[in-house]
């Protein structure tokens, strides 16, 4: 089955925080899938702690390789954006948040995620979904 990782996964990859370690083990996985928005929406999280210098600028400069390497498929946001759309009007949630789950809607995937908001989301919809 397609994992669908979303970005409070990802970043554990690169911080040392709780599920850190469960995360990595993920990273193992063939097939992993998010959507593309995941990389801006990662180097987000690690330029925020990088202006409270929790991390260096050249780690934020190479997470968005390191994303690409652990991340088998990256789907176009823009062909989720519609379905993401209803999803975020339907269950009151950030669009950006209902990506992953219109990705894991069309692909049939199971969405990993540490957000307790997108898991109860999940849930609703039917999804298949883990909570970290």
């Amino acid at each position: 089955m397609t994992l669908i990782v979303d970005a409070s996964i990802a970043a554990k990859w690169f911080f040392e925080e709780e599920g850190s370690a469960r995360a990595l083990q993920l990273r193992e996985e063939p097939d992993l899938t998010a959507p593309d928005f995941i990389l801006l929406e990662v180097h987000h999280a690690m330029w925020k702690r990088m202006a409270r210098l929790e991390t260096e600028k050249v780690a934020v400069q190479r997470v968005q390789s390191a994303l690409r390497i652990a991340i088998s498929r990256l789907a176009p946001s823009e062909a989720l954006a519609e379905a993401a759309g209803k999803i975020s009007l339907g269950q009151n949630l950030a669009i950006y948040d209902c990506l992953y789950l219109a990705l894991a809607a069309e692909t049939e995937g199971r969405l990993v995620t540490a957000d307790q908001r997108q898991f109860s989301a999940a849930r609703r919809l039917r999804l298949a979904a883990e909570l970290f």
